[in-house]
């Protein structure tokens, strides 16, 4: 897939296994894209704002607002996304105040199983539906800073599980354009950020099988973190012996502790390139004491070479 193919999706998911650079890929995704002259909205769904703390920027909030040039961004808060769908359900102020203020009511809310997932996937699609009064779309790209694979199952299947659970009535109505949005491949991709080590292999895999079983479109696969391979096993082997031999014991152990890692993450990736044939997105390690918008850059830039080939 190459670049103009995957951002002329209106809907970018990115998740993974927590700790994989996941926020890392959303953010390069975003530059990318408005790079290509795109309005794009990057929303996350995390209780801290991770992209504030990248760029240095004041905490994002439910209340989309410009980041960067061509970027905006919203942090889906679950508690305001339920409190909005409530306001726009009932439209009058005077019987919103008294049934969200109601004790019972926050305690159903509270207790219902998936109505957080319902209006955070709802939100989604309201933004992605987001048009100007001439009705071109207020935003080209929604990319989506989502939870890890594990929650994001649930965000992912919750309009399906909604309308297989409410056979008729308004709840249903206004969840089939959802799931209608998240199943589209030609306006959604679900793409899923890993490392080349065992269990973020393994949750990868798990999860895209659990993905196709639920017809939602996968995008890429982005394998982050991906040590260099310095020698060759016959150059590493005679090194280590010559640092050995000249007393550089220190610097053979560092080179040990490289070539094992690379070692090991080659193994793994040969793992994920049998799991995924095509879509596969290599990104380095960034050796770096701080991960910060130039680092990011930086792996856009990498991103961006990889789909310019794709």
């Amino acid at each position: 897939m190459n670049k103009q193919e995957f951002f002329s999706r209106r809907l970018l998911w990115v998740t993974g296994k927590g700790g994989v650079g996941k926020t890392t890929v959303s953010l390069a995704l975003s530059f990318l894209a408005a790079e290509m002259g795109k309005k794009v909205l990057l929303v996350e769904v995390t209780p801290v704002s991770r992209v504030a703390k990248f760029l240095g920027i004041p905490e994002i909030t439910y209340q989309e607002r410009q980041i960067l040039p061509g970027i905006f961004a919203l942090n889906i808060n679950p508690d305001l996304a339920v409190e909005e769908y409530m306001k726009l359900q009932l439209k009058f102020r005077f019987i919103y105040n008294r049934v969200l203020k109601n004790k019972l009511f926050r305690i159903f809310a509270t207790a219902l199983p998936g109505l957080d997932d319902l209006t955070t996937a709802g939100k989604i699609w309201y933004m992605e539906q987001m048009r100007e009064k001439n009705g071109v779309p207020l935003f080209d790209i929604v990319v989506v800073d989502a939870p890890a694979t594990g929650h994001c199952i649930n965000l992912l299947n919750i309009p399906r599980a909604t309308i297989d659970a409410v056979k008729f009535g308004p709840i249903k109505t206004q969840t089939q354009p959802i799931y209608d949005l998240f199943t589209d491949p030609e306006r959604t991709l679900v793409n899923i950020v890993t490392l080349p080590e065992e269990m973020p292999t393994s949750e990868t895999i798990e999860f895209a099988e659990r993905i196709r079983g639920m017809s939602m479109p996968i995008g890429l696969v982005f394998i982050n973190g991906i040590y260099p391979q310095p020698f060759s096993e016959k150059e590493y082997k005679k090194n280590e012996e010559s640092l050995s031999e000249a007393g550089e014991d220190v610097i053979a152990r560092i080179i040990r502790i490289i070539q094992e890692k690379s070692d090991l993450h080659r193994k793994y990736l040969e793992v994920l390139e049998k799991s995924f044939t095509s879509g596969i997105v290599k990104l380095p390690f960034i050796f770096s004491p701080d991960f910060t918008r130039e680092q990011v850059m930086e792996i856009a830039q990498k991103i961006g070479v990889e789909l310019s080939v794709g």
